[in-house]
């Protein structure tokens, strides 16, 4: 693989991001046909996986590198000499109705407290990215 990450359209993976960077050792590698050769650290994911809970990991990983063979040809020679299946089964967000009524301003009743997370009201769902929002705007309160 050659990009940092790609999206995937019809396949069960969702995502491929290719760790190799944020590895120590990259340095080593003069050229990117010197990196391309090299053993690669590849993160596949599966969004919204409630249908693959009850599969075995063993299942997973064969899911996971079908799909990964289909859109990447080069890797249908890789062999995988490590793997680790992660199911973190509250990792997609999934709204609720009602549920914007009930998420907190970053201002409260308290003075100088001050809410930041998540699950505060940012316009954003309850991602990495609202509480990155969401802790901004707190900061921003802060005299």
């Amino acid at each position: 693989m050659d990009e940092d990450f790609a999206a995937l359209f019809d396949t069960r993976l969702q995502w491929v991001f290719d760790k190799k960077q944020n590895t120590s050792g990259l340095s080593n590698y003069k050229t990117k046909d010197q990196m391309r050769e090299s053993k690669q650290h590849l993160s596949l994911v599966i969004s919204g996986a409630d249908g693959y809970l009850d599969m075995s990991k063993e299942d997973l990983l064969i899911t996971a590198i079908e799909d990964l063979r289909q859109v990447l040809p080069k890797s249908k020679d890789a062999k995988v000499i490590h793997s680790v299946v992660i199911k973190e089964k509250r990792a997609t967000f999934v709204p609720s109705p009602g549920l914007e009524a009930i998420r907190p301003l970053p201002k409260t009743a308290i003075s100088n407290l001050f809410l930041a997370g998540d699950w505060t009201d940012t316009g954003l769902p309850a991602t990495i990215e609202g509480a990155v929002l969401s802790g901004k705007k707190a900061a921003e309160l802060i005299c």
